[in-house]
């Protein structure tokens, strides 16, 4: 419950103090039909717009916890990419299936293209003309 996603909170606050990072944490929906895992592409459009100056936005779920204090982003190794998102291959590639990604924690560069892709992730969520169908 609202104990066990405190110490969640405060272990990625703890994780960002080490690192020198910023944290963005929203606990508010922000747009009424975005619930549930919805309501993260609105977060994190919200902290690409109010955060202009930051290069990434690296977004954990709640329920996630940081193991490892001591891991640093490899963005250098990210230079040439604006999405880094977890997978399984052959989920993704072979069986064509959703679930081969998780959209649990990812890293997004802030910039034109990802903004595109957010408004066009959006459309396939509970805003969306298509919901129903793809829901």
């Amino acid at each position: 419950g609202d104990y066990f996603l405190l110490r969640l909170f405060k272990n990625k606050v703890d994780y960002c103090r080490i690192h020198g990072y910023d944290i963005f944490y929203n606990n508010v929906l922000l747009h009424p039909k975005m619930f549930g895992y919805w309501a993260k592409y609105a977060a994190i459009r919200a902290a690409m717009v109010a955060h202009p100056e930051a290069e990434w936005i690296w977004w954990v779920d709640s329920d996630a916890a940081m193991t490892d204090m001591d891991f640093k982003l490899p963005l250098e190794k990210y230079k040439n990419h604006n999405l880094v998102v977890h997978g399984w291959p052959h989920l993704v590639y072979e069986k064509r299936s959703w679930t081969g990604l998780n959209a649990g924690v990812l890293l997004i560069r802030n910039c034109q293209w990802s903004m595109d892709l957010l408004a066009r992730w959006i459309k396939f969520g509970p805003q969306g003309p298509d919901y129903e169908k793809w829901g």
